[in-house]
């Protein structure tokens, strides 16, 4: 086989990271890195929104949902009620926590803060190996307030499909906190349409409303956009293989699919759907509690705590597959449920 750095003079021909600020609207002065690996896996890490990962592309198709107003500055962040969805961008994930997850309770917006919190310390490792490697904190300690830091990294094999999350999440202070964490990941067109086959690998489910329950029997397909439609949520109990829970969004006709692995201690995922016109997603979103608002999580004795001085690490593996390999796959997970 051909050593490819013999080709070429830059190795961002191939693979690699470009930093960047954006320059208008909502987005304007926020942080970005693009990385890109030589098997066509792209993705934007932003920076100023606690590194969560927006733009999400695999051979130039694009694999996630995107909000209108993309990489929203965490200025315009707005606490109140449900204002959160004003600076949501979608992508390929958007962090919810620490204190709530679900609906606005207590003084606490809909799912909290985490996803509008600059990181600090961003750093680029990637020239120095075989992988894309970006790492960041993003730190919640506040004056008589909980002292919560999370310790991030981003993966990615240069010659790869494959992006891992890694969170390392502390309690430096002297008092146990509640710690809500919920990972929301997002899928869009043209990944996302009728011939999309949905995969959750959970052994129970529990809808939202009544209005989720009455479309449980086809909470797996995605219709066809119509503005009757509207939000329907699910909750999954998760099965777990080897430390993983797993589920995946794939379409037999782009024969393109994303598979998305996660730590054992997420153990339940909110599965949302819409299918408006222009609002049309899917959202699987792994979590270590119930996604319904801190009263309602209080309520069921459900309210994860880290003692003081304790540490939790979390997990995701976001893997891209085509054609063969798709399909193998696919086999293999729904022949082990």
């Amino acid at each position: 086989m051909n050593d490819s750095r013999q080709y070429i003079n830059n190795p961002y021909q191939l693979a690699g990271t470009r930093r960047y600020t954006l320059d208008e609207g909502f987005a304007k002065g926020v942080s970005c890195i693009d990385a890109k690996t030589s098997k066509g896996l792209q993705f934007t890490a932003v920076c100023d929104r606690a590194l969560d990962v927006s733009q999400f592309s695999y051979k130039g198709m694009n694999l996630t949902f995107l909000a209108r107003q993309g990489e929203m500055a965490p200025a315009f962040y707005d606490a109140q009620g449900a204002a959160w969805l004003r600076s949501f961008f979608g992508g390929l994930f958007s962090t919810c926590g620490p204190m709530n997850i679900g609906k606005a309770s207590q003084g606490f917006g809909l799912h909290d803060r985490f996803s509008n919190t600059p990181a600090i310390h961003v750093c680029d490792e990637s020239a120095y190996g075989d992988d894309i490697v970006l790492k960041a904190i993003i730190d919640f300690g506040i004056l008589e307030l909980p002292k919560l830091r999370c310790v991030r990294e981003l993966r990615a094999e240069k010659d790869g499909a494959t992006l891992e999350v890694t969170d390392r999440i502390v309690n430096y202070g002297c008092h146990d906190e509640p710690l809500c964490l919920l990972y929301h990941t997002n899928y869009g067109y043209p990944l996302l349409c009728e011939d999309t086959e949905i995969f959750i690998d959970s052994n129970a489910v529990e809808p939202y409303d009544d209005y989720s329950r009455r479309t449980m029997p086809r909470m797996f397909v995605m219709e066809t956009p119509d503005p009757q439609h509207r939000e329907k949520n699910y909750f999954h109990t998760m099965n777990v293989h080897e430390g993983f829970s797993r589920a995946y969004v794939a379409n037999k006709q782009t024969d393109i699919g994303v598979f998305l692995e996660w730590s054992d201690n997420l153990p339940l995922a909110t599965h949302c759907r819409l299918e408006n016109p222009g609002d049309y997603f899917l959202a699987i979103e792994p979590c270590n509690t119930l996604c319904a608002g801190r009263d309602e999580i209080e309520r069921r004795d459900m309210l994860p705590i880290l003692k003081a001085g304790e540490e939790q690490t979390f997990r995701l593996r976001f893997s891209v597959l085509e054609g063969q390999q798709m399909n193998r796959k696919i086999g293999e997970w729904r022949a082990e449920k």
